[in-house]
């Protein structure tokens, strides 16, 4: 069970092309702990990042928020948004070692959930999530998400590695939001969670 972190908390939310943390993004996920959760092991190099943060200036379909804890970066949330197919695939990644294990994730879920649902509220939300990350898999699940599909993705080393895709509707979302919010106010103190602006 995550260590609940019960210090006060601040946290804010701003569209990383707005920040001067945009270069930083790279050394953050390119750091162990976080690459070695994600469906891509990579080390993104500099050229890949530069090409990166190219289409995310010009996209409206792909974003990255930077999440700050009294104006320290604490997470990243990114969003692929697929109007056509109806669903939005997210992604997070606490990048502050010294937040890990302390139950920011349920707050992050949350938020990319508000989100996700005031932008598509007919939508899905979609999420791929490696089988050996037993963590994010019960945390997701405790949001309401269910299985849909195996998968498999390949690691830093070109080997097959299994994953699956869970989905969540906002139907199910609203059956487990108050419980969430009830918790999230229990373990850290939150009754207005700070949101994502979605005109970001």
């Amino acid at each position: 069970m995550n260590q609940i972190c019960m210090e006060t908390i601040d946290i804010k939310f701003k569209n990383i092309l707005d920040t001067e943390y945009i270069n930083e993004l790279r050394n953050w996920r390119n750091q162990d702990f976080v690459r070695n959760n994600m469906t891509n092991h990579d080390i993104i190099s500099e050229e890949e990042h530069m090409n990166y943060i190219e289409m995310l200036q010009q996209s409206q379909n792909n974003k990255v928020f930077l999440a700050l804890n009294h104006q320290e970066p604490l997470a990243i949330i990114t969003m692929k948004i697929y109007w056509d197919e109806n669903y939005i695939e997210p992604g997070t990644y606490i990048i502050n070692e010294n937040y890990l294990g302390k139950g920011f994730g349920i707050i992050m879920s949350y938020i990319r959930l508000e989100y996700i649902f005031e932008l598509m509220p007919q939508g899905k939300m979609k999420t791929t999530i490696l089988d050996k990350n037993e963590r994010n898999i019960n945390l997701q699940k405790k949001m309401g998400c269910v299985f849909e599909k195996k998968i498999k993705v390949k690691d830093i080393n070109g080997r097959e590695e299994a994953a699956s895709i869970y989905v969540l509707t906002k139907e199910d979302w609203d059956k487990n939001k108050k419980e969430i919010e009830e918790r999230i106010e229990r373990n850290f103190g939150l009754k207005n969670i700070k949101r994502i602006n979605k005109n970001d």
